[in-house]
């Protein structure tokens, strides 16, 4: 199903994610219909590389292996490009994740997005990869809430909540930000109830992320606690393995949307969201990728 959709994000707080695409006025519509973007994912484990010509996901290449995105992303991009059949000059933009994710992977991505966009000159469009997830979920037929949940340390991860409606569309009900995941599921019982009282949407949530195991570990914790009777009217269910980490055939779709409403950027003002600061920083020990 994601192979047959067309997605459209903006990055503004609220707004919707939705699958409709358009080329913004006085552009050159038919070189946007027919240009591609070359799509970079390195903000997880999950390492990968899309190549989409028109609206079409012509080749998605990953990877789930620790350490191997600095030697692996860039020949998988130019691998993307032979296979596909596209030289830099039919490239409209660099699309790159920029987080929230693992400080090394999104360093690598961008150094990658960017040092392919300078050397074609080419403009570089980072979107969010909770965008993705929740686009994804979307896209597959997920309608309902999702609970997003990126780099657990500790207690805490860079979280967020979003509702889709199924058929490719999400909105952000709670933004993303470094938070306890006791206080994200008690902010997300909290907001979903609201949203169910407006819409009937189901108490049934998924858990996305490469934090979204710890998420459901405290969940059901606090579940079979005594002091936690709000958790009754909410039940997390882990995603698919395929679209719990972001794919980048979604980061592809999405990119080129997003271009395609004038949102790219120069290379050198393309930067990753980190949500907090570096391990070394903060004296905690990332685990690499």
């Amino acid at each position: 199903m994601i192979s047959g959709s067309r997605a459209r994000a903006s990055p503004t707080k609220g707004q919707d994610i939705s699958c409709r695409s358009s080329s913004p006025e006085g552009s050159n519509s038919e070189s946007h219909d027919t240009g591609a973007v070359l799509a970079i994912e390195s903000s997880t484990v999950r390492a990968g590389v899309a190549l989409m010509c028109g609206e079409t996901v012509v080749v998605e290449l990953a990877a789930e292996k620790p350490r191997i995105h600095s030697t692996w992303l860039l020949p998988a991009a130019l691998e993307a490009m032979k296979l596909g059949d596209v030289g830099p000059a039919d490239i409209l933009c660099l699309v790159v994740s920029e987080g929230p994710g693992s400080f090394t992977g999104l360093r690598i991505g961008f150094a990658t997005a960017q040092g392919l966009a300078v050397a074609w000159s080419k403009p570089v469009m980072p979107v969010s990869s909770f965008f993705v997830l929740s686009a994804g979920i979307s896209m597959a037929g997920w309608k309902g809430g999702a609970l997003l949940a990126a780099g657990s340390s500790r207690d805490s991860a860079i979280t967020a909540l979003y509702l889709t409606d199924g058929r490719g569309g999400a909105r952000e009900l709670l933004e993303a930000r470094d938070r306890s995941l006791g206080c994200f599921l008690d902010e997300a019982a909290e907001r979903i109830r609201e949203v169910h009282a407006e819409t009937g949407s189901p108490a049934e949530m998924l858990c996305l992320g490469d934090a979204a195991q710890a998420l459901l570990e405290e969940w059901a914790r606090r579940r079979g606690s005594s002091c936690s009777g709000w958790t009754r009217d909410l039940i997390l269910l882990p995603a698919d393995p395929y679209l719990a980490l972001p794919r980048p055939g979604v980061l592809a779709r999405i990119g080129r949307a997003l271009f395609l409403q004038g949102k790219a950027v120069p290379p050198e003002k393309a930067l990753p969201r980190y949500y907090r600061k570096s391990p070394a920083r903060r004296g905690v020990t990332e685990s690499r990728v």
